[in-house]
């Protein structure tokens, strides 16, 4: 299992959000700033909580696999910069590997630049 956090992180647009690793169990991930490779094949589960502040307007935290954003996606609407929301993804993906390095990244990016984040991300086997 991977575990990251992070805390009063300021987004760029569009960049993988950079969770520093708190626990990593096993030996079927990796982390590079954020970017959570998978060195197995199988089922994963990856969530991600977070809270989100420091912009008016449209957030958007997306899932991206192999550095392609999927359709699954959290988002929601701050009136204030003040304000702050929670943005909650939790969904099973499958990594299969088709040629070499064998390796698969998963990460969680937003949308919008100056967001400030504080959260978690978690991947890890369903197999």
């Amino acid at each position: 299992m991977f575990l990251g956090r992070i805390a009063d992180y300021t987004t760029v647009a569009n960049v993988a959000i950079p969770f520093p690793t708190v626990i990593n169990s096993n030996g079927r991930t990796t982390n590079n700033a954020g970017v959570v490779s998978i060195r197995k094949p199988g089922y994963y589960m990856v969530d991600a909580d977070l809270t989100v502040t420091g912009v008016a307007g449209d957030i958007v935290a997306t899932l991206y696999i192999d550095g392609v954003a999927t359709p699954i996606t959290a988002t929601t609407t701050l009136t204030a910069a003040t304000d702050f929301a929670n943005l909650s993804i939790s969904d099973a993906v499958r990594v299969a590997f088709s040629q070499f390095p064998d390796v698969a990244t998963i990460s969680i990016v937003i949308d919008t630049a100056g967001v400030i984040v504080d959260g978690s991300f978690r991947v890890f086997a369903l197999d």
